[in-house]
C-alpha cells in the first residue's frame, strides 16, 4: 500500500474533517481514505446518465461528445 504525507491542510478544512471523522466514527486517516476511494472511484456523469436513461433510446441514436 502507498504512503501520504500531507501538509498545510487549512484550520477549517481540518476542522470539518475531524467532525466528519467524529460523526462517522473514524480516525481522521480513515475519513481521507474514505474521501480519496469515494472520489477516485466515481463515474462520471456521462455514464451516470447512459447507465440511467440509456434502454430510453434505440441503439442507433448518435451520441457525440464535445471536445
Amino acid at each position: 500500500m502507498g504512503r501520504m504525507s500531507i501538509r498545510n491542510i487549512p484550520d477549517a478544512d481540518m476542522k470539518a474533517l475531524r467532525r466528519l471523522a467524529s460523526e462517522n466514527k473514524r480516525s481522521i486517516a480513515a475519513e481521507v481514505r474514505e474521501a480519496i476511494a469515494k472520489h477516485v472511484h466515481t463515474k462520471g456523469f456521462g455514464t451516470y446518465l447512459h447507465e440511467r436513461y440509456g434502454g430510453l433510446l434505440p441503439d442507433d441514436f448518435p451520441l457525440e461528445r464535445e471536445a
